[in-house]
């Protein structure tokens, strides 16, 4: 049975708003989508948690506001915690946060502003290394990934003192052997927790395919490619956080 509005079980909800904008003066399509998470960054060798997100379609012309809704049991005052956004048109990256915004914790208030910028082109950017890079997931054998359920975001990391390559699937964690040389790729056998789902079954399905079959690998700039042959099985973007 829920918990009663009156009763003091009942769920402390706070929020954390603000804005986000960019310097350049172009207007944004009238189909693309800006994010925006609240995440605990405490852990510089971990992906951060995420406590909540906002999805905003169609967010028009900046100052674009946001408020995202938390739990307050959830936050710990030793830990740090920021704000993260982007803002996309299907799979293309138009605007991204690249430095840290602090909240909540360690002086920090419940109200920040967000400076977005534009990924840089490949040409002038160099490419984001293979390994010790947390990789989200984009597409899957080509047909764009856009991550709408609960659960975490598909993404994988190769680590360079392990040897290992680990993440998460749609539904559960995963990890496996890896070499990786001069664009070749040896994935070795998976293994995987077990855990059923609601939602996030067949994108894990298809992942671990594209993962198990890839053979080469491509970096451009933030973007990570996985195929087999000339066959595109996965591709990824670089998050920093």
């Amino acid at each position: 049975m829920p918990p009663d509005k009156d009763s003091g079980d009942a769920v402390s909800r706070g929020t954390v708003t603000g804005t986000l904008t960019y310097r350049e003066r172009i207007m944004l399509p009238p189909d693309s989508v800006a994010k925006v998470w609240l995440l605990d960054t405490s852990r510089a060798d971990a992906p951060a948690t995420e406590l909540a997100h906002q999805i905003i379609e169609n967010p028009g012309a900046p100052p674009i506001a946001f408020v995202l809704e938390y739990d307050k049991s959830a936050v710990d005052q030793r830990l740090s915690y920021g704000v993260r956004a982007e803002i996309r048109r299907g799979d293309r990256l138009l605007f991204t946060s690249d430095t840290h915004y602090p909240v909540l914790t360690q002086g920090a208030g419940e109200t920040v502003d967000l400076l977005l910028v534009a990924p840089s082109s490949a040409a002038s950017k160099p490419d984001a290394s293979l390994t010790n890079t947390y990789w989200k997931l984009t597409s899957i054998a080509e047909e764009p990934y856009q991550h709408v359920t609960d659960n975490r975001e598909p993404h994988l990391k190769f680590l360079t003192n392990e040897s290992q390559v680990s993440g998460f699937s749609g539904c559960n964690r995963f990890s496996a052997s890896f070499d990786a040389k001069d664009g070749k790729l040896d994935v070795g056998n998976i293994a995987i927790t077990q855990m059923a789902c609601a939602q996030g079954m067949e994108t894990e399905r298809d992942f671990l395919q594209g993962l198990s079959a890839a053979d080469r690998y491509r970096i451009q700039g933030d973007t990570l490619q996985l195929s087999k042959g000339d066959t595109v099985t996965l591709r990824f973007e670089a998050v920093y956080f």
